[in-house]
């Protein structure tokens, strides 16, 4: 998963995304080179701790630099924020689409109403 050239786009995209299909192809048709994290399958599959620890693991081996560049969509974003809170401050450029998409959903007598069990931990570091 190595960041070889500034044309490289680290991924993450939503709850069951793929690297290959949505916005990550939209990606590589504007011609970027794109790697990341599936969010399907083996990874979804683990704790959610154990999804921030390989998350932070993949961005400080490969786009821990000024350079680098990550795009990431609803659940994506979610991940890489409460990555991020963990961690010094990104170095890099951050796209997020869809932000609290999968965090917070809208209730019929006004507010919100808390989706994830980890929202609030994201919502105090803001």
């Amino acid at each position: 998963m190595s960041n070889s050239n500034n044309n490289t786009v680290f991924y993450l995209p939503g709850a069951g995304g793929q690297l290959a299909t949505g916005l990550g192809q939209a990606l590589r048709d504007r011609g970027f080179n794109v790697t990341g994290r599936e969010t399907r399958d083996e990874f979804r599959r683990l704790g959610f701790e154990d999804q921030l620890q390989i998350i932070r693991q993949d961005l400080q081996e490969n786009f821990w630099h000024e350079q680098a560049r990550v795009v990431c969509n609803s659940y994506g974003s979610y991940l890489f924020l409460h990555a991020q809170s963990q961690m010094a401050p990104f170095p890099g450029r951050v796209l997020m689409h869809s932000l609290f998409t999968q965090c917070r959903t809208p209730i019929s007598k006004g507010g919100f109403h808390e989706s994830k069990t980890q929202s609030s931990t994201l919502f105090c570091a803001i």
